[in-house]
């Protein structure tokens, strides 16, 4: 699926786009539903990508693998070579980088061999140049090659530990039927517009920040958007949708110590709802933790001097990491502190 537009496109992409979402404000909770699901599946209806390329990068990902595995004697036929700046290219004509080596032993230049693999993260650098993410290009460029994962049972048992699955259908509700967050749509336009990763990796829905950008240029769009957005995020969404805006596939990354570590790429929709929402509850969440977290409500100073006296009395202060909670700590407990918060 394609991940971004040009702006010559825009237009046809906010035609496919109106179909589903104009009329989304004054729909009954049914037919918001139904259009929640459809616009879900705008960018695999409408933006795949053709046969031949999606053949085509199929077989580049096949023979990076087997480049890893099993390199072919023969490179020249599966490598591009770029050859120094001094060396000829045409058929029967000398090099002269012999002779410049005989003046200067460090004129030669080897040649750069670049694979299959190196083809294609340059060329992604390139993309994310174009986005204007630079860093995740330079990231990109400079990160080492990771290890291949085997999937196995107990990998697999790993990662439902490190994950650990609750019954969304039992988690506690607010005592109120009102809306609990509100958005403006000046707002969203300029999360999606600043806030929102580019060129970050779609979710399972093909959805990116570079697609949702277009659609803020367009009142009407606009205006749908954060009427979905809000709906979403007060959880007036179908279970097929929820599900939907839950789910990620995970990519097994091998740490230095060989442990995993599983990535995802998360809905766009479910990044903006979190962004959204946590700006609308910021004044009220730093409230409450503001005695329980230094850093948090404008209390950092207290962390500083607090490590400045343990230093200066002891000569030394240790910082522990016992262990990344985030994932093993009850979701129905979050949701039952918070709702039984009245700030």
């Amino acid at each position: 699926m394609r991940r971004y537009l040009h702006k010559c496109e825009w237009p046809n992409w906010l035609d496919v786009c109106r179909t589903a979402m104009l009329g989304y404000n004054a729909s009954a909770p049914d037919e918001r539903s139904r259009k929640q699901v459809a616009i879900m599946d705008l960018v695999r209806q409408h933006l795949r990508l053709p046969e031949k390329q999606r053949s085509r990068q199929a077989t580049r990902t096949n023979h990076d693998k087997q480049h890893k595995t099993d390199p072919p004697p023969d490179h020249y036929n599966n490598t591009t070579v770029v050859r120094g700046a001094m060396e000829t290219t045409k058929d029967g004509e000398e090099s002269v980088s012999d002779e410049n080596e005989q003046q200067d032993p460090t004129a030669h230049q080897t040649e750069r061999i670049l694979t299959a693999s190196n083809t294609y993260k340059a060329r992604c650098a390139e993309t994310l140049c174009t986005l204007q993410a630079t860093g995740r290009a330079a990231a990109l460029l400079t990160a080492a090659e990771a290890e291949p994962v085997v999937f196995s049972p107990e990998l697999v048992q790993s990662l439902d530990d490190f994950y650990p699955q609750e019954d969304t259908s039992l988690y506690p509700e607010p005592a109120v039927s009102a809306l609990l967050v509100t958005f403006d749509s000046k707002d969203v336009a300029k999360m999606i517009g600043s806030r929102l990763t580019r060129g970050a990796a779609p979710g399972l829905d093909g959805w990116t920040r570079e697609l949702l950008y277009p659609l803020t240029k367009d009142k009407a769009l606009l205006m749908a958007i954060t009427a979905i957005l809000t709906d979403m995020a007060n959880g007036n969404v179908a279970p097929e949708v929820a599900h939907r805006l839950r789910a990620t596939n995970l990519t097994m990354l091998r740490k230095p110590n060989k442990k995993f570590c599983p990535t995802g790429a998360e809905c766009v929709w479910a990044k903006a709802i979190s962004l959204m929402a946590v700006d609308a509850v910021m004044p009220a969440l730093t409230t409450c933790l503001k005695n329980l977290q230094y850093g948090v409500g404008n209390n950092i100073e207290l962390a500083i001097d607090k490590v400045w006296q343990e230093f200066h009395i002891k000569g030394g202060v240790a910082m522990l990491d016992g262990r990344n909670a985030y994932n093993a700590i009850s979701r129905t407990a979050i949701l039952s502190a918070v709702y039984g918060n009245t700030t």
